[in-house]
């Protein structure tokens, strides 16, 4: 399947609305990938945990230096929480026309949330960092009933700023906490909870809403099935992504199941073998991004790649830098997506004896990226830059 020159790209939309194969070109392998993209995210998503069941899906790590002892999630577990995840919000009384809005740093719950959601009804993807007022403006007008966020914890202000606008939002019923010290081990998850329940106390009680423990909650609900109905078509609504805001206020963009497949499937169709059943996909930029969700989400998970989910801050986690290297040699990683002022970083960092031959491409969006940084990366590292509008 060659897509590569314009009568190559001429020949797939002649077979795209013929069904024919045109002479000289096999594109029967393009009818099997582009079945993976059909109907909806959920459908999608549940065909490729079937298939990879016992693969990784998610390796995900609190911080650089614990990139050796990662928090393992298989295919079928990512579908058992995705589904759980659909039918808590279906338990409160979430429909497929609502909207759930999340404020989240990356964790694997951020993924459940964001597949569940999308199941359920909507999702609205916001950024954590962003100041409270424009938190609040997001939610009200997306019409969100029901926010999932992180609990109050030392160190995060994330809980403080969504607590401080409820009393501004009276269609949010329910506010889902997520545990941040949940996937920390040890004694430093034994005194992680210990804190949080302390700041959790102090929390006032919300006339007509309702905080919920996440993680605890979706472990009630049924994993095989949901426990609802509902028939999603390709141009229903999936998710409301923001744009930057750095012209002001962030905008809502509204993307459909078609869409989000769509985009997966050019994405897939771009990185060839690079992203397939055994390759290693890393992930450091924000999954309120639509390049985390979906070129590092879903475009990897329909086709069986390894997430390996790089701190709750991404590329900003502690000791992600001096370890980065080491984290691509550990994991094989096979490709990551950054930023022009990531790259920059990284050339501070040296390779030294680190394997880093399993990296087949590395890509850059988000701003033009300086001719100078681009050739040093890849002569330093080898390894090709593609870079990408948006």
């Amino acid at each position: 399947m060659s897509t590569s020159t314009l009568k190559g790209i001429e020949a797939l939309e002649a077979y795209l609305l013929t069904g024919k194969q045109p002479e000289g070109q096999d594109f029967s392998s393009f009818k099997a990938f582009s079945e993976k993209f059909s109907g909806n995210t959920f459908e999608a998503l549940m065909a490729a945990c079937k298939r990879y069941s016992r693969q990784t899906a998610i390796s995900f790590f609190l911080s650089g230096k614990d990139y050796r002892k990662p928090v393992k999630i298989s295919y079928q577990t990512l579908a058992e929480r995705i589904i759980q995840t659909a039918n808590l919000f279906s338990s409160v009384g979430i429909q497929e026309h609502d909207t759930v809005a999340f404020v989240l740093p990356n964790l694997p719950e951020t993924h459940y949330v964001l597949w569940g959601a999308e199941a359920a009804a909507k999702v609205l993807a916001i950024n954590p960092l962003l100041e409270a007022k424009q938190i609040e403006e997001l939610i009200r007008h997306s019409q969100s009933k029901a926010i999932v966020t992180l609990s109050p914890f030392p160190g995060t202000d994330i809980c403080e700023k969504v607590e401080s606008i409820l009393p501004n939002l009276p269609e949010v019923k329910s506010i889902f906490h997520v545990d941040p010290a949940y996937h920390a081990g040890g004694f430093k998850g034994i005194a992680a909870s210990a804190v949080q329940y302390q700041y959790r106390r102090r929390l006032k009680s919300l006339k007509g809403k309702k905080r919920i423990p996440f993680q605890s909650s979706i472990k009630q609900q049924p994993s095989s099935d949901l426990n609802f109905k509902r028939n999603i078509h390709s141009d229903d609504t999936a998710s409301l992504f923001c744009t930057g805001g750095t012209t002001g206020l962030p905008k809502i963009a509204t993307h459909t199941h078609g869409n989000e497949l769509a985009n997966a499937k050019s994405i897939g169709l771009v990185a060839g073998d690079i992203m397939g059943p055994g390759k290693v996909i890393l992930c450091g930029l924000p999954l309120f991004h639509v390049n985390a969700a979906i070129v590092t989400g879903l475009a990897a998970f329909i086709n069986g790649c390894e997430v390996v989910l790089m701190t709750p801050q991404g590329y900003r986690g502690e000791g992600v830098f001096s370890n980065f290297w080491n984290i691509i040699e550990f994991y094989r990683v096979n490709s990551f997506s950054a930023v022009p002022t990531v790259y920059s970083t990284l050339l501070q960092q040296p390779v030294n004896q680190c394997d880093i031959s399993s990296l087949q491409m590395a890509l850059c969006g988000a701003a033009p990226m300086p001719v100078e940084v681009f050739n040093a990366f890849e002569r330093i590292t080898g390894v090709q830059i593609v870079e990408g509008y948006g």
